[in-house]
């Protein structure tokens, strides 16, 4: 009998120890594989993962506009409006019914990830403690922008970084399309 019971309090204290370990754990997230770093870390709330409202609409490229009670997010022709302690968001005119409500944590907004990645046209897969979401792909002459290469010279010489990530090039990339064909001058100098 004293086995038995030595058995379920070791049990006990792998379950304890174990559980108090992974409610430690932080959840990733990323945004066309980049780790996006927030201050405060998304978490799961019944059932949906909520994210720090300017962080995923920044990186998702929406602009963040603020009023008394509201927060209004702007991506080209998209337009969505959050009202404070209101489980109805208005898209592009059409108020839409959230499945849960936003609230307010050490001093940040957390909305549904889903709600706001699928408005602004993404995609979101979970694997584990990692969320990431899939922003729709670049295209330019029918080939995927996968990267855009920054390079700029200095006295020393010059650095070369690769800037990755669809929300980070998305105005570079409306810039090419826009100017494509165009002839360019070269800059008259380089410093």
């Amino acid at each position: 009998m004293k086995k038995v019971f030595a058995g379920i309090f070791i049990a006990w204290i792998l379950i304890m120890a174990t559980s108090t370990t992974n409610a430690a754990t932080k959840i990733q997230l990323k945004v066309d594989d980049v780790v996006i770093v927030t201050d405060v870390n998304p978490e799961m709330k019944n059932n949906r993962m909520m994210v720090p409202l300017r962080v995923i609409s920044e990186n998702l490229g929406a602009k963040v506009d603020w009023t008394k009670s509201q927060v209004t997010l702007t991506k080209s022709t998209m337009k969505v409006i959050l009202i404070q302690n209101s489980r109805t968001a208005v898209v592009n005119g059409q108020t839409i019914l959230l499945d849960t409500q936003p609230y307010v944590k050490n001093g940040r907004i957390f909305v549904p990830l889903r709600f706001l990645a699928e408005t602004f046209g993404s995609k979101v897969h979970y694997n584990n403690l990692t969320v990431k979401v899939e922003t729709k792909p670049l295209i330019i002459d029918g080939v995927e922008v996968k990267s855009i290469l920054h390079e700029y010279h200095m006295t020393m010489g010059g650095i070369e970084e690769q800037l990755k990530g669809n929300a980070y090039i998305e105005e570079m990339y409306h810039l090419f399309v826009k100017n494509k064909g165009s002839k360019v001058e070269p800059p008259a100098d380089f410093t």
